[in-house]
């Protein structure tokens, strides 16, 4: 296990199968088309500015992201970014803290078709009390994130061609 996140599986969220043991999110959704499109979502994923559009205080500080929600700021560890024309997008593990262990990618893809798609992969496990009794509906409040980040992001590119 890496000194400063909180499992051993670092970077499993980004291949199949993921890790035995955790509850799995995969979610993808359309963002729209162009490169224009992958542009303004990846400077948007990327900026976490997805992150402020959703209400969330976001910022990144040394590799280490602090998310701020309802008075409560999470730290994950950024493992692997890449900012390309046709692919975008970063995976973050938590750290110490965390209400969770586990990680999230998050990718940003221009496919030959010039569809734009965002795909949320993660695996997570409780770490704490209160993770432990929301467990039961911790994949719908996942699936609810994910669903916000790709309607969060379809508004901010569609801000960006006006």
């Amino acid at each position: 296990m890496t000194a400063d996140v909180t499992y051993a599986e670092r970077g499993a969220s980004r291949v199949e199968p993921m890790p035995p043991g955790y509850q799995y999110l995969r979610y993808e959704t359309f963002i729209g088309y162009g490169g224009q499109t992958m542009a303004a979502a990846t400077e948007a994923l990327l900026s976490f500015e997805m992150y402020r559009e959703m209400g969330l205080g976001a910022r990144l500080e040394d590799d280490v992201v602090y998310v701020k929600l309802l008075g409560i700021t999470t730290r994950c560890r950024v493992l692997w970014s890449e900012a390309t024309p046709a692919k975008a997008g970063f995976t973050y593990g938590t750290m110490p803290g965390h209400h969770l262990h586990g990680e999230e990618t998050f990718l940003l893809t221009h496919e030959p078709d010039d569809r734009v798609w965002l795909q949320v992969k993660s695996f997570s496990r409780p770490a704490r009390w209160y993770a432990y009794a929301l467990a039961p509906v911790t994949p719908l409040l996942q699936r609810e994130f994910a669903r916000r980040a790709g309607r969060a992001l379809r508004r901010i590119v569609d801000r960006a061609r006006v």
